[in-house]
């Protein structure tokens, strides 16, 4: 997510932030990105987490019907999540109450 960070550094520098809107994709939850997001003044609105984490177990069921000689499906898509500032905020006050 250091690219995220150097676009908001840059939009904040040349002072745009009340014109630029910033979505980010990564890896996965980061605590200093998600503070970011959370405030209403950044140019962050939100990012892509792909949870490479979750990968194994959705490939190990295709990865099974292969050695088995089923057929499988030509794609496999992994699912994403796409963390807005609301979502951020929500957890944020669900967290300190």
């Amino acid at each position: 997510m250091t690219t995220a960070r150097g676009a908001v550094r840059a939009v904040r520098e040349a002072r745009r932030e009340r014109f630029t809107a910033i979505l980010a994709q990564g890896g996965g939850p980061d605590p200093t990105l998600n503070e970011e997001i959370g405030d209403p003044n950044s140019p962050l609105i939100g990012a892509v987490a792909y949870m490479p984490e979750k990968y194994g177990s959705q490939i190990l069921p295709i990865v099974l019907q292969c050695l088995d000689g089923q057929a499988v499906p030509p794609a496999v898509y992994a699912e994403h999540k796409l963390i807005a500032r609301k979502e951020v905020l929500a957890l944020s006050s669900a967290g300190s109450s």
